[in-house]
């Protein structure tokens, strides 16, 4: 495509010949080669931090799923007959939720359960 212009543009052409003469050089040859491998670094380097922040950001969705379904089940055990006397210290244990959290949980369901 380059060759194509310069055939109907002899500026051009002269520019392409100019640039062949100091490519040629061997100083100019290694910053050439230098910039090439400072682009090929980059390129890896945004690809490794795009895979570090998809790979952290699958952590933390699994941890916050993880973290939902817990308390799921700490409502579930709350709202049955047969669970809702369990001790916090109890629940903490069976959900690995700290007890404080069961606590504030369980006093939240009954805020929300008291008749107006």
């Amino acid at each position: 495509m380059v060759q194509k212009a310069c055939l109907t543009n002899p500026d051009l052409e002269a520019a392409r010949e100019l640039l062949g003469d100091i490519s040629s050089e061997g100083e100019a040859r290694e910053l050439a080669r230098m910039r090439e491998k400072s682009a090929i670094d980059y390129a890896w380097s945004i690809a490794a931090a795009t895979d570090q922040g998809r790979t952290e950001g699958e952590a933390k969705g699994k941890a916050e799923g993880k973290a939902e379904a817990t308390l799921a089940l700490l409502h579930q055990l709350l709202a049955k007959d047969e669970t809702r006397t369990l001790t916090n210290a109890f629940l903490a244990t069976l959900t690995g939720l700290p007890e404080g959290q069961v606590a504030a949980v369980r006093l939240a369901l009954k805020s929300q359960a008291k008749p107006k």
